[in-house]
């Protein structure tokens, strides 16, 4: 509420208001249905006065029904009837003279057992209610003298759900042997139904009828039904009367297995599936076909009445076995005799075999005979002599070959008086292969030439006239004409006889050599000299650079020109001619070193470098020094510019590159290490006598292992305290490090000062200093702490809970500094807690509730003072988590970081390691709170303490249903929703850091309120304030108390970093409690361009006095309720 706006209603006098109430007919009360949390609900009121909503006593949600004031020997009551049946749930409570004025409840005007009075806090009742409508009746009654309290009854958080009525037994339709169909009727109210038979479910769904299939001949089944209201097992009825139903015997027809043919009939095909399965008194037509060759000869087993008809009618009364008999039908002539393939080029005077044929058409033994040659049958021995041959059997034919070439020899075989030939060709001699020239000068050419089988002889031909006739297989041809071509070719033969001869060999060409001339007189002509200067470049290169090939100094200046070197580049013409370079080009790319192997020291979590921290040197023989830049980097690194590179403490390499004037680039691998930066968390008050913790942070991975930080201790006396170490040591992969030291009992205020010396492997940071104050035994009461909560289910820790039947433990780890006996307190508006409640956890049971967010709360008291935080659980459908995917990309797969082991409310999977003050808004984006607290995700969040509209709808959708409210500002993409814990102080204050995306221009600061679904502006006052910072892309954002942020609640156009001081308990915190913990809904938006104002303001005076009278009864009783609730 503003200032101005109080002091306005603190300014109106008493009779204006009565004037207003009795112009405006006075103020409505909260309707009951609203006040007991079920609209759904109407009802009338009897007695002597009405019962009505109010919001002074509730157990949740803010309101309440309470009974009307009556006078002794009166009763005030409220009913409403509801459709049974059904169950039935209510909180009542009750502030009435103990024993005699009572709060009591009746069904049907019956009033059930136990009415309360006296001072009975809120207590849950519940009831099963019958079929039909039920009247139920609340009565807050008095007797006739005394009263005590409030002398008043309360009814909140009354819930019925009707049950439903138990269906009637199904119907079953027998469908023959093997199946039976169900069916039902539709039972009021149930949209699902569930069967069972002989006690098992066989069917679960909204149909009104269901096939059993795949049952058990002659066996008898019993069902009955379920209806539910749902899917959910827990909504259903009784179960119904039972149905019982016998299938249809069935028999075997067994086909004993014949020879030489098949029987078929429904169901059968004997050949290959000789059994059947028939209801009783089913009529079987048998059908019996001879194979090939055979006639069927009669029925026999079971069905020899059917004689020798192949068709036969059986009748299945019991199991039956049938046969049937087939004969042979005598064939001695074949089908024709596939023919023997021919073979032709082979061999004189050879034995010769034909291919395999199979004979086939006859089913008895037939004569086979042979006409110039010999045949053998399935690959036995050869003969000549007439024999027999059977159906299915192979037989082959062989003969000697012709003695003379391409000369035909052929055999008949005859089958049955069929009859097919095989015929052999012998070969023609074969063609020798080219002969092969060898050039021996100007005036010789050596010829050679293969030996070709069976030939004796060769004639040797040279330009078509024959130059060589013999058996020798080489010959010289001499006084040869010196740069003339020969052609050549040869012809192999059995003798010296011409017609035995083969066809002429392919030629070939041969051109004896001229005489060249040798410029280099090295031995080599110039034609075949590749260098014919001898200055180490080839002809055709120098051609291509412009040199002459036949100087070996083309220039005359004493350098031969191999070793020139005409793009002054470093590389002469003989090296680039061997490098494929071009000589007339710069070609040669620049050097890359590094002068400093001193590691780097970060600033925070991610740190902006300027080039010349890195020491590179880039150098080209041509252009001397060059500027290099940064290429791209890898490892921990978060962007770079021309100037400036950002990085994580940790080892990075960067690849720097080098151009020169010629585009020639050379790049250099450099490995980085930075150093982190190690702070103290801030100092705790706590007394004499307790155990103080001490915790340094680094700001990410270091370099080496251990991190060692020496201390030195001040301010205190040495015998006050016994140190656990006096060195933090920080070990592999860990960015913490922790110290206790016991503090002695004893009455006199100290500090304990810790201040941090020479560190190994680190580097200070501003926080290099700890305070802790000690308070004397029996001192300052300091307020116990909730610190954090853990939540487990099944092993697996993380505020994001499975709806399965496996409960979910909560525990809080708490502290208190004066060792104070400390209570507990949980409570839950709509969850049932298991556990005692007065212990540091409990437990429920998720697998019927509904899929949403849920909060617990517990309230933590010492002696003197009592703290309360909540916690929201959100429930969600098993969730299954693939080993193939890493969406954190940290190099660890989901399912092994299914767990949120830091309980910030974000599964391990979806952020990458962290200190306990950061929360992750992104991709290795953060909110930072103070080191030495904890960052959770708000109520809303979810995978990160960013949120989207979508978001925050379906946190609404899940929690109540209502929609977002519409901000008057315009939301940019920058809303986040995070809690802070475990403040140094309840009710201090926390400075928490932001990355952003660029703040716009005419930026806000919006609070989003969940409770009233409605945004408003962040409230400034001097324990409540913020600003805005730039840094570069990917930089972290400046420490909470650096001097870089700007103007105090001040956000500058274009700043991407945002700091929020907020107050424990104050305006802004949406707990609305000094608790240690801060609430903070938040986002960045455009303030909307100004409006013309209107005049009048006296008529906005008294609208604004009327709209503060009618929410008299909600916000006047608590000044910011509405921000906090």
């Amino acid at each position: 509420m503003h200032s101005s706006y109080q002091q306005s209603v603190s300014a109106l006098q008493l009779d204006d208001i009565n004037a207003i109430r009795q112009q405006y007919g006075g103020i409505p009360s909260i309707a009951i249905p609203e006040a007991i949390d079920d609209t759904n609900l109407s009802f009338t009121h009897s007695g002597n006065t009405d019962w009505s909503g109010q919001t002074s006593t509730a157990f949740s949600g803010g309101d309440a029904a309470q009974s009307g004031s009556i006078n002794h020997s009166q009763e005030s009551c409220m009913q409403t009837i509801v459709s049974g049946p059904g169950n039935l749930n209510f909180y009542w409570k009750v502030s009435s003279e103990i024993g005699s004025d009572h709060l009591r409840f009746y069904i049907n005007n019956s009033e059930q057992i136990d009415p309360i009075s006296g001072s009975t806090d809120w207590t849950q009742k519940t009831y099963t209610l019958g079929s039909g409508n039920q009247t139920l009746k609340w009565c807050y009654t008095k007797d006739a003298n005394t009263s005590r309290g409030n002398d008043r009854g309360w009814v909140d958080e009354i819930v019925y759900s009707a049950t439903l009525d138990v269906p009637l037994a199904p119907t079953a339709s027998v469908q023959g042997a093997t199946q039976i169909n169900l069916s039902w009727s539709m039972v009021s109210g149930a949209g699902y139904y569930r069967l069972f038979s002989n006690t098992t479910e066989i069917y679960a769904g909204s149909n009104l009828s269901y096939e059993h299939t795949g049952l058990t001949a002659n066996t008898s089944y019993v069902y009955n039904l379920q209806a539910c209201l749902d899917s959910n097992a827990n909504t259903c009825s009784a179960q119904s009367a039972t149905t019982t139903a016998t299938t249809i015997a069935q028999y075997t027809l067994n086909i004993t297995q014949p020879s030489n043919g098949t029987v078929t009939a429904s169901g059968i095909n004997c050949g290959s599936d000789c059994s059947g399965i028939y209801n009783a008194n089913t009529q079987v037509q048998l059908t019996a076909t001879a194979d090939s060759d055979y006639a069927f000869v009669a029925w026999g087993g079971a069905c020899n009445a059917g004689g020798s008809t192949p068709t036969f009618t059986v009748t299945i009364t019991q199991n039956t076995v049938c046969s049937a008999s087939f004969s042979l039908v005598a064939d001695t002539i074949p089908n024709s005799i596939p023919a023997f393939t021919s073979q032709t080029g082979v061999a004189i005077n050879t034995t010769i075999s034909s291919n395999t044929q199979t004979i086939t058409g006859i089913n008895t033994a037939t004569m086979i005979s042979v006409n110039n040659g010999e045949y053998r049958i399935n690959a036995g021995n050869w003969t000549s002599t007439n024999g027999t041959v059977t159906n299915n059997q192979t037989v082959q034919v062989r003969h000697t070959s012709s003695s003379a070439y391409s000369t035909s020899a052929t055999t008949t075989l005859t089958i049955g008086g069929v009859s097919a030939n095989f015929t052999s060709t012998t070969e023609e001699p074969n063609p020798p292969s080219a002969p092969t020239a060898s050039v021996q000068g100007t005036t010789q050419i050596n010829l050679s030439w293969s030996m070709v089988s069976g030939a004796g002889y060769y004639r040797l031909f040279s330009n078509t006239a024959e130059i060589y006739a013999g058996s020798n297989l080489s010959y010289e041809h001499t006084e040869l004409t010196a740069n003339t071509s020969y052609v050549y070719n040869l012809q192999a033969c059995l003798d010296s006889n011409a017609n035995t001869c083969s066809t002429q060999s392919a030629t070939t060409t041969a051109t004896t050599e001229i005489l060249q001339l040798d410029t280099d007189g090295d031995g080599t002509p110039d034609i075949t000299d590749t260098d014919d200067d001898n200055d180490g470049l080839t002809d055709a290169f120098e051609v291509g650079i412009g040199t002459d090939p036949l100087l070996e100094d083309t220039n005359s200046d004493g350098t031969n020109d191999g070793q020139e070197d005409f793009d002054g580049d470093g590389s002469n013409n003989l090296a680039e001619q061997d490098a494929g370079t071009n000589p007339t080009e710069d070609n040669i790319a620049p050097t890359l070193s590094d002068s400093t192997v001193i590691p780097l020291n970060a600033e925070r979590r991610r740190t902006a470098f300027g080039i010349a921290d890195f020491g590179i040197t880039a150098r080209d023989h041509k252009d001397g020094i060059l500027t290099a830049t940064v290429l791209s980097v890898e490892g921990e690194t978060y962007g770079f510019t021309n100037d400036k590179v950002v990085l994580k403490s940790g080892t990075s390499e960067l690849i720097w590159q080098a151009t020169d004037a010629a585009n020639n680039s050379a790049t250099f691998t450099q490995t980085v290490r930075v150093l982190p930066v190690a702070n103290f968390a801030f100092g705790r008050k706590i007394s004499k006598g307790q155990t103080a913790t001490f915790t340094v942070y680094l700001s990410g991975q270091a370099v080496n292992y251990p991190v060692t930080i020496p201390f030195t201790v001040s301010d205190i006396d040495n015998a006050d305290y016994t140190l656990s170490a006096n060195t933090f040591v920080i070990r592999s992969d860990s960015t913490e490090g922790t110290i206790t030291a016991n503090i002695s009992s004893g009455t006199d205020a100290e500090q304990m000062i810790l201040t941090m010396g020479t560190l190994d492997n680190a580097v200070k940071g501003e926080h290099d200093t700890l305070t802790t104050t000690i308070l004397p035994s029996g001192g300052e009461n300091i307020p116990p702490r909730i610190r954090s909560f853990n939540v487990v289910q099944d092993g697996v820790s993380g505020r994001v809970v499975e709806n399965r039947d496996e409960d979910v433990a909560i525990s809080a780890d708490v502290f208190d500094a004066n060792g104070d006996t400390l209570t507990y307190s949980w409570k839950s508006s709509d969850l049932a807690l298991s556990g005692d409640t007065n212990s540091d956890s409990v437990s429920f049971n998720p697998s019927r509730l509904s899929n949403r967010s849920y909060v617990i709360s517990l309230t933590l008291s010492d002696d003197n003072v009592s703290v309360t935080r909540k916690i929201t659980i959100k429930v969600i459908a098993a969730v299954i988590l693939s080993s193939a995917d890493d969406t954190d990309g940290d190099g660890v797969n989901d399912n092994a970081e299914r767990s949120d082991n830091d309980n910030n409310g974000i599964p391990d999977y979806r952020e990458r390691p962290h200190q306990p003050y950061e929360l992750t808004t992104g991709t290795d984006t953060y909110i930072v709170a103070p080191i030495g607290t904890r960052l959770v995700r708000g109520s809303m969040a979810d995978g990160s303490g960013k949120l989207t509209p979508q978001r925050m709808q379906a946190y609404l959708n899940d929690n109540g249903g209502k929609t977002l409210a519409v901000d008057s500002h315009s939301t940019t993409a920058d809303i986040f929703d995070y809690k802070v814990a475990e403040l140094p102080d309840v009710g201090g204050t926390a400075r928490i850091v932001i990355h952003t995306a660029a703040i716009p221009s005419r930026a806000s600061l919006r609070k989003y309120i969940l409770a009233n679904n409605e945004w408003v502006g962040f409230e400034t006052d001097e324990h409540n304030t913020y600003a805005s910072a730039l840094v570069e892309e990917s930089e972290s954002c400046p420490a909470e108390d650096s001097e870089e942020w700007g103007n105090a609640n001040t956000l500058t156009a274009g700043d991407n970093c945002l700091r929020i001081i907020i107050e424990d308990g104050g305006i802004n915190d949406a707990d609305g409690a000094a608790n240690g913990s801060i609430d903070d809904p938040v986002a960045i938006a455009t303030t909307p361009t100004p409006s013309p104002s209107t005049g009048g303001g006296g008529s906005i005076y008294w609208l604004s006095v009327l709209l503060l009278l009618m929410l008299a009864p909600f916000g006047l009783r608590k000044t910011r309720f509405d921000r906090r609730s």
